[in-house]
């Protein structure tokens, strides 16, 4: 299967089409994807034992946390270590990337990468290392993304935060989760519907739909 995600992939279909393509999942084919890089990565690193190890210690300082400042303005801070970029850049045979932070609303669901209800671009240089982002809705639930925007309009996430609930401003807005909560009492064995649940899963595309 790899083959063909790989062939078709260089011909330029997104990771949508390419599901489509071979009759089957989106989160398949991103996690397939996914799995080469990880392999390619290793291949390189076995190569240059001296290499490996500096890369799995830089690597590991990949991070991107975001906090609370305010009831409607969140503080991102992140780190994307040179190897992670250089690894991007050999594979995609690109001389250079376009680092881009994705907030990404995603309220009210169990979040597995390609489903959120919105999403923004915020373009970004290899020297910045922090952001605020003002305007969040109040309760609704986001994750962000440092990543790299492709020539393709693919988006390919490096590193993903956690999950930030803003505040509810109204008294209407009490109780938004009470159903949730209620199927999950009656249903223990289920994974609860809410934000914090969020999968592993790194790799989704640009088209995002917009449910406002």
């Amino acid at each position: 299967m790899i083959e063909e995600i790989i062939a078709l992939k260089r011909s330029g279909l997104s990771f949508r089409k390419i599901a489509k393509e071979l009759n089957t999942s989106v989160g398949k084919v991103q996690y397939q994807w996914v799995k080469l890089i990880n392999h390619k990565k290793v291949q390189k690193d076995d190569r240059n034992i001296e290499g490996q190890q500096h890369s799995i210690r830089h690597v590991q300082n990949n991070h991107l946390t975001m906090s609370l400042i305010s009831p409607q303005q969140v503080f991102l801070q992140w780190h994307v270590c040179m190897g992670t970029k250089e690894l991007v850049k050999q594979f995609f045979h690109l001389e250079d990337i376009n680092l881009a932070l994705r907030l990404n609303d995603v309220t009210c669901i169990i979040y597995d990468g390609s489903n959120a209800h919105s999403a923004i671009d915020i373009g970004i240089t290899n020297k910045d290392s922090h952001w605020i982002l003002s305007g969040l809705k109040s309760n609704h639930c986001y994750v962000a993304e440092i990543g790299v925007l492709l020539s393709n309009l693919d988006f390919f996430p490096l590193v993903k935060s956690n999950a930030i609930h803003v505040p509810r401003n109204s008294t209407e807005q009490t109780g938004h989760l009470g159903h949730d909560v209620q199927q999950f009492l009656m249903h223990s064995n289920q994974t609860p519907n809410w934000v914090e649940h969020v999968s592993t899963y790194s790799y989704y595309e640009k088209e995002l739909k917009e449910n406002e």
